[in-house]
């Protein structure tokens, strides 16, 4: 069940809901109840799911979706979408940024940015962020 909610956390925490993902899965590491792959595969693929719902809101709905859910006026959509027709690959590696990654997603779908590039650089990108918090956690609290 644990494992469910993890999921479910890191797919919102990726998705337009801001979700504390990173403070769950140190909370399930702290109970050693489960192995450092488990949880990093877990949060990663949950969170890039959630990536992906963005990529295809983006994909319908576009300006409309950086405009109401991340307040993004004309001229913020129109540096997305540039951003990510210059930096397609970085941008897409760079979503797990706080605040600036979902609306990257968004404008990925939105653009038509290949869905055969976005989730295997997403899900490296998040990937290496829960890498990097759990390796924080371990230096810190070992």
């Amino acid at each position: 069940m644990e494992l469910l909610q993890l999921f479910l956390i890191s797919f919102l925490a990726g998705s337009i809901l801001p979700f504390p993902s990173e403070a769950y899965l140190l909370f399930l590491k702290n109970s050693n109840s489960f192995s450092d792959l488990t949880l990093l595969g877990i949060s990663s693929v949950g969170n890039t799911f959630g990536a992906i719902v963005n990529f295809y809101f983006g994909r319908k709905g576009s300006v409309y979706i950086l405009k109401k859910f991340y307040g993004m006026g004309e001229p913020e959509v129109i540096q997305a979408s540039e951003r990510f027709r210059k930096y397609g690959h970085l941008a897409a590696f760079f979503s797990f940024v706080p605040f600036v990654g979902d609306p990257l997603t968004v404008a990925a779908g939105a653009i038509g940015y290949p869905v055969s590039w976005f989730i295997p650089l997403v899900l490296t990108g998040k990937l290496l962020r829960y890498i990097a918090v759990l390796g924080i956690f371990k230096t810190i609290f070992a």
